[in-house]
């Protein structure tokens, strides 16, 4: 996975709730882990959107539960801009 990825999705993350950046990891859950709510949920999705300029909605929440599920995501996303 890209790197550069990781680390932006990582820094939206952290942007939005109050944690370490050591404590995310590929399997880290966004719920269970980081004890995220809908709002944070919610202010994720518009982060990345804007990160990285990439259409992501609230649609996309249930592929998005972990770390490397969100930077999945977003590298699709930004694929299928090319």
């Amino acid at each position: 996975m890209n790197m550069d990825i990781e680390a932006r999705v990582k820094k939206v993350i952290t942007s939005c709730i109050a944690v370490d950046v050591d404590s995310i990891n590929g399997q880290t859950h966004l719920v269970e882990d980081l004890y995220a709510d809908s709002l944070d949920l919610i202010d994720i999705i518009f982060g990345l959107s804007e990160e990285f300029d990439i259409s992501c909605n609230e649609n996309d929440l249930p592929d998005m539960t972990t770390f490397a599920d969100i930077c999945r995501v977003v590298k699709k996303s930004l694929e299928s801009r090319v």
